[in-house]
């Protein structure tokens, strides 16, 4: 959703931003992106102050480079490949990471735009935003997210959890056992359309309480 977004918001920013002729245009300082040009052959024309400070670098030294030396080795082909599919004309949104002239790496998610003039494209438009705090926010709930999952699988009892319309979203190896369905057999299934043998039983009325009620229940039941 928040790609979808970006990308469409960037799209929205590359418009306005050919419709005024001039990269000098006020948007252009006042956009909360970095916002750069480069030329066919990838060195930047001009740029707003958020790119400076994003790549930690002096403007001098961004107007005699391309941008080349700050993409990651890791993903420079990839960048490349993108940077030449734009300047054949195709807009390009894409995620990569960089190193700023401080050394330090940051995750930026771009859109490519060609630069059009009398049908002929003379450079490129970008828009990047930086996703880093975003992505390591990412990896730290997989890694929380593992680490719960592997506590659930080491306990000895029965586990399951569901939703708030009943969909089961975890089920452990013991569940396995117990009940004698797999977990990728019901996991995203509705509990009580796998089990409706159940629904007059205990089970039914007792997790449906400590749903409402929002408490522990606890209770004994033969199936």
């Amino acid at each position: 959703t928040e790609k979808v977004a970006v990308k469409k918001e960037h799209h929205n920013f590359a418009r306005k931003a050919h419709h005024n002729k001039t990269i000098s245009h006020p948007l252009f300082n006042e956009y909360p992106d970095a916002v750069f040009t480069l030329d066919l052959q990838g060195t930047f024309i001009s740029f707003n102050k958020v790119l400076v400070e994003l790549v930690e670098c002096t403007p001098e030294f961004l107007l005699q480079s391309t941008f080349v030396p700050f993409i990651a080795p890791e993903d420079l082909d990839m960048v490349l490949e993108r940077f030449k599919i734009t300047i054949s004309g195709e807009v390009e949104n894409y995620d990569a990471r960089v190193i700023t002239a401080a050394g330090n790496r940051r995750i930026l998610n771009m859109t490519a735009v060609p630069i059009l003039v009398k049908k002929e494209i003379i450079g490129v438009y970008v828009i990047a935003k930086d996703l880093t705090a975003v992505k390591e926010a990412e990896t730290k709930l997989m890694e929380y997210n593992q680490r719960i999952s592997n506590i659930l699988e080491s306990i000895t009892d029965g586990f399951y959890s569901v939703d708030n319309n009943w969909t089961v979203t975890s089920w452990n190896k013991e569940a396995e056992r117990i009940i004698g369905v797999k977990r990728q057999e019901i996991i995203g299934k509705n509990l009580w359309e796998m089990f409706p043998l159940a629904v007059p039983l205990k089970f039914y009325e007792e997790n449906h309480k400590a749903m409402s009620q929002k408490i522990t229940v606890r209770y004994k039941e033969y199936y």
